[in-house]
């Protein structure tokens, strides 16, 4: 009893006590920092390669299996899971919560590096990440109506570049539109009967669609950039592809045909 005697002579002092305690209380819950969406720590971490054309079978043989041989030697791991669809494999492996991220991060770093030399050559370099709160977004907003998936798509790059102006904000992307495509139909007959073949028209587009910096040009006080835009804008521009020359003469047109006309998704039918 001698406490709650001691207390009752000194109530002064339990009042001040009790008081002292109080502010200190409020004035920490005011200033403690607080976050809506706290960066939480998941021990998941993610290796995904990319493979196109080949199938389920042939992709989980030739690269789920090989980076999940080397993935399972890794410090701190707990479960390792695989799916592996047309194209792509993925590979995640789990980690005990007590492992720093960023040391996981590493070590599956370390072995899919590893696994490299034994993947085929054809395959994309395997890409690791973690799973983190910050990469989900925190706002989505849907665009719909009665108007063209074109219309569509460049309303949302506009509201894009808007909303990343906003203080604040870290990202925005554009998710599910539709991305315009010029669509070629050879004829094969005709490639045929030139010796061509279908490696030389799937490297030609791509070498042809795309701007070259073609360095700089001094002059007396100024110096100006030089850039030879080269992107298609057009499908038509498509027919002035050379495919080859033979005995002089250039190969292009009438090798396919095309229509400017876009299609309700978005893409370049061909006539």
């Amino acid at each position: 009893m001698k406490l709650s005697d001691a207390a009752i002579n000194n109530r002064i002092v339990v009042w001040v006590l009790m008081i002292v305690i109080i502010i200190a209380g409020v004035y920490s819950y005011v200033t403690l920092p607080k976050e809506a969406f706290p960066d939480i720590p998941i021990p998941y971490i993610i290796v995904t390669t990319s493979y196109e054309g080949v199938s389920p079978e042939d992709i989980e043989s030739l690269i789920t299996l090989k980076i999940e041989k080397e993935m399972a030697g890794v410090k701190g791991s707990k479960e390792i899971t695989s799916t592996s669809a047309e194209g792509l494999s993925s590979v995640v492996v789990e980690f005990y919560p007590d492992i720093p991220i960023e040391d996981a991060l590493q070590h599956v770093k370390d072995k899919v590096d590893q696994a490299r030399g034994d993947l085929p050559e054809e395959a994309e370099e395997p890409i690791v990440t973690e799973i983190s709160f910050a990469d989900f977004p925190v706002m989505t907003v849907s665009i719909s109506g009665d108007i063209s998936p074109v219309r569509l798509k460049s309303i949302a790059d506009t509201l894009e570049d808007a909303f990343e102006e906003i203080p604040g904000v870290l990202e925005c992307d554009v998710s599910g539109d539709l991305e315009r495509e010029i669509r070629l139909e050879v004829d094969h007959d005709r490639f045929m009967a030139y010796g061509l073949t279908s490696d030389l028209l799937l490297g030609l587009v791509p070498m042809e669609n795309q701007n070259i910096s073609a360095g700089s040009l001094d002059t007396p006080g100024t110096e100006f950039n030089i850039r030879v835009p080269s992107e298609f804008s057009d499908p038509a521009e498509v027919e002035g592809l050379i495919l080859a020359v033979k005995d002089g003469k250039p190969i292009y047109q009438p090798m396919w045909r095309k229509s400017p006309t876009p299609s309700r998704t978005g893409k370049a039918t061909p006539a």
